[in-house]
């Protein structure tokens, strides 16, 4: 499952084969990964008040990763993704024995930019 960021990006065919490819170009531990499209859903259930907009889900899931496991998320994409796991797993749409695969962006240079509002 990913997590959209941006109401513009809602869940559909060109998603999917886009999450599959990336996917297919990555290994865990060497190892490749085969998924197929079917495989995947795009939750747009997070989209808070649009694209760049960091709200609680946002504050909240970067605090709890920094102060947790020392890890810097970004509040557009992967602050934003994060608050949307924890909130699955919080009520359970995700469950305990469930694998994830959390895939950090890279976004954390943005935090400067939102210094103010963290």
């Amino acid at each position: 499952m990913g997590i959209s960021i941006d109401s513009g990006k809602v869940d559909g065919p060109i998603y999917r084969e886009k999450m599959a490819k990336i996917t297919a170009e990555s290994a865990i531990l060497g190892e490749p990964i085969r998924l197929e499209p079917e495989n995947f859903k795009l939750n747009c259930d997070y989209l808070g008040q649009g694209y760049s907009v960091m709200g609680e889900l946002e504050r909240n899931a970067i605090h709890l990763a920094a102060e947790q496991e020392a890890l810097l998320v970004g509040p557009v994409y992967t602050g934003r993704a994060l608050g949307g796991l924890i909130d699955l797993i919080r009520n359970g749409v995700i469950g305990k024995n469930e694998r994830i695969l959390f895939w950090h962006t890279g976004d954390t240079p943005a935090l400067f930019a939102y210094s103010s509002e963290l």
